[in-house]
């Protein structure tokens, strides 16, 4: 599913779920990193390695709660620890035919299924838009 901005078409939003094909029918860590390798793998592939930016090359996304899985879990002591299956939340930079487009993705594991919320925009929109995209991904949720 996807949408663009009603007067500007290169602001997308769309939403891409498959299902997850793993060796161990469980959800891990690695299941997230290997998702994102293969994107990143794939875009520098297709547009070149230094067409592809991050803000920080060492961290390239963060925790997040989304779509009602949280960012931390309890432990047996009631203290707050990071959930390494939490959703990520990647934002990159993109130059394609010399225009440079800003991406904010969402990846979710959610009941074997991979869930994608991707935000595009030309960089020098992004900030005039992101506001709209993050309001879409609050209230994204799911069916229990």
């Amino acid at each position: 599913s996807a949408a663009a901005k009603k007067d500007n078409p290169s602001v997308t939003c769309s939403v891409t779920g498959f299902n997850l094909v793993n060796n161990n029918y469980e959800i891990d860590k690695q299941d997230y990193d290997s998702l994102f390798e293969a994107t990143e793998t794939a875009l520098k592939n297709a547009y070149g390695e230094s067409n592809l930016s991050f803000a920080d090359e060492n961290q390239k996304y963060v925790s997040v709660d989304f779509a009602g899985v949280s960012a931390t879990l309890k432990d047996a002591n009631g203290n707050d620890v990071a959930n390494e299956t939490a959703p990520r939340k990647y934002v990159y930079k993109l130059k394609i035919s010399n225009t440079e487009y800003q991406y904010e993705q969402y990846f979710v594991i959610h009941e074997i299924y991979v869930y994608i919320l991707t935000f595009c925009s030309t960089a020098d929109e992004y900030a005039e838009s992101a506001p709209i995209f993050d309001s879409i991904a609050s209230n994204f949720t799911f069916k229990n």
